[in-house]
């Protein structure tokens, strides 16, 4: 029988896959800022908004537990793959979501701090774009390093179902080359809940029954 605090170890990695999935996913479609070449009227009608401002903020502090989520599910990965490269490579991506939500939330952070009035049109878009810079360029491709990483160790290993490793080697390639288009990073929330789930709940080997001897 297991200890209690067995236990609770072994789901660990559901729990922080469950924690990042959503998060993220509310980080993700919380997220409705203009388009950059949108109009200055655009922009300063945005952040005039009460309820736009809220949704960012939002946005904003899911995007920060993710990112702490993510460490956490990294960790428990590492620790069941013995491959401490995903656990560094967790905190990279971590700190540049952290980055990129900061510079997301720069206008309604710096309107409900002073209560001024927005930013410069051409400041909003500086800080978004520089946001998306650090998503699209940096946070999510060290991510889709991560789900490589694990997928090619679980696949070798056997800690998980070849056709999650498999599906995971697919995902990282959709979201490292098309992360900058926005549509597929769910399907990285997706498969990290899928691997916290695998090793939270380990296959059963399979072993041959020993025939009864006279």
């Amino acid at each position: 029988m297991q200890s209690p605090v067995k236990s609770r170890s072994r789901f660990q990695p559901l729990a922080a896959a469950v924690l990042f999935a959503v998060s993220f996913m509310v980080a993700f479609f919380a997220l409705s800022t203009p388009h950059f070449n949108a109009s200055d009227t655009t922009w300063i009608a945005f952040w005039n908004n009460r309820t736009h401002r809220i949704t960012e903020i939002v946005s904003v502090y899911a995007a920060l537990v993710a990112g702490g989520a993510l460490i956490w599910l990294a960790a428990q990965i590492a620790r069941h793959l013995a491959r401490p490269v995903i656990y560094h490579a967790s905190w990279a991506s971590a700190v540049m979501l952290w980055v990129s939500a900061v510079l997301f939330s720069a206008a309604p952070a710096a309107m409900a701090i002073s209560g001024s009035p927005p930013p410069s049109a051409e400041v909003d878009r500086v800080a978004t774009d520089m946001g998306a810079a650090a998503l699209t360029w940096f946070a999510i491709p060290v991510a889709a390093f991560l789900v490589i990483v694990t997928s090619l160790t679980a696949l070798r290993t056997g800690a998980m179902p070849r056709w999650l490793c498999s599906l995971g080697l697919v995902i990282a390639v959709i979201v490292g080359v098309g992360g900058i288009a926005y549509f597929p990073l769910p399907l990285l929330a997706i498969w990290l809940l899928l691997a916290g789930a695998s090793l939270s709940f380990p296959r059963v080997p399979h072993t041959k029954a020993i025939p009864a001897t006279a």
